[in-house]
């Protein structure tokens, strides 16, 4: 089961938490353009595309636990 922040938060707050979830959001975006800044200038552009490339598999992966994931539904099942 998922949560977002429609379903989580009420009027009084739900700005909050949506500020709270673009902000976070767009600061995981500077991290990773931090990182590959500084590995690029450390060791090299080729070095630093093969070991950040793959990381977002990884980082799924992490996410997603012992459980594999639920598969997608199909426009078919959605339409029903």
């Amino acid at each position: 089961m998922r949560f977002t922040i429609l379903e989580v938060a009420d009027n009084t707050n739900r700005g909050y938490y949506m500020g709270l979830y673009n902000g976070l959001y767009r600061l995981g975006s500077l991290g990773g353009m931090l990182l590959g800044g500084i590995l690029a200038d450390q060791y090299g552009i080729s070095v630093t595309a093969i070991f950040l490339g793959p990381s977002p598999c990884w980082l799924f992966r992490l996410q997603s636990g012992p459980f594999p994931a639920q598969p997608c539904l199909s426009m078919t099942e959605v339409s029903r």
